[in-house]
C-alpha cells in the first residue's frame, strides 16, 4: 500500500499546495493587470510549470468543470496557462513586448498550436461531422479539454500574442 501511494505521487508532478499557490498568483496577477508588470524571468518560469504540466495530465480523460478542479496537475497546466495568458494580455508596453518575444522565442505559440490541433473537436462541431468509421484505426485518439475553457484560454492566449504584432501574425499565417 505504501508502494501504491508512493508511485502514485511520483507520476502525479504537483501537489494540491501547488495548485493552489499558482491559483493565488493568478488571482493577484488578475485582479490587478493595469498595475503589475510580469518580467521575463517570471514568465519564464510559469512557461517551465505549463510545460511540466502539459507531461503530468492524462489528456484522454475529460475535465467537466472549472479551474480548480482539485486535479493538482490540471489546475497547474490550467493557472500557469491563464497566468501566460494575463502576461500576454499586458498592452502594448515595451515589457509586455519584451515577454510575448521572449515567450514566441521559446516556441510558446508553436506548442500552444499544437495543443490546439492535437485537441479533439469541439461538441459542436462533431455533432455535425461524420467520422469516417475506419478513420480513428489509423490515428491516435484526440486529446480532449481538461476543464471547461481550456480551448478558450489556448485561443486567448494566441490573441493576446498576436494582437498589434505583426512579425508575429505573420509568421502564424504560415504555420
Amino acid at each position: 500500500m505504501l508502494g501504491e501511494e508512493h508511485a502514485e505521487r511520483k507520476n502525479d508532478h504537483f501537489t494540491s499546495s501547488q495548485a493552489y499557490l499558482l491559483r493565488i498568483v493568478y488571482d493577484i496577477l488578475n485582479e490587478r493587470l493595469k498595475e503589475i508588470n510580469v518580467s521575463n524571468n517570471f514568465a519564464l518560469f510559469i512557461l517551465g510549470i505549463f510545460e511540466t504540466s502539459i507531461k503530468a495530465v492524462d489528456f484522454h480523460t475529460p475535465g467537466q468543470s472549472t479551474l480548480p478542479t482539485n486535479t493538482p496537475s490540471i489546475d497547474a497546466l490550467g493557472y500557469s496557462l491563464t497566468i501566460l495568458r494575463d502576461a500576454c494580455a499586458q498592452g502594448n508596453s515595451s515589457i509586455a513586448e519584451e515577454v510575448v518575444n521572449t515567450l514566441v522565442n521559446k516556441g510558446f505559440l508553436d506548442l500552444l498550436l499544437s495543443l490546439l490541433s492535437e485537441l479533439e473537436l469541439p461538441s459542436s462541431i462533431r455533432k455535425t461531422v461524420k467520422q469516417n468509421e475506419g478513420e480513428m484505426v489509423n490515428s491516435e485518439l484526440p486529446k480532449v479539454c481538461l476543464y471547461k475553457g481550456f480551448r478558450r484560454d489556448i485561443v486567448a492566449v494566441i490573441g493576446y500574442c498576436l494582437y498589434v504584432r505583426k512579425r508575429i501574425q505573420d509568421e502564424i499565417r504560415q504555420k
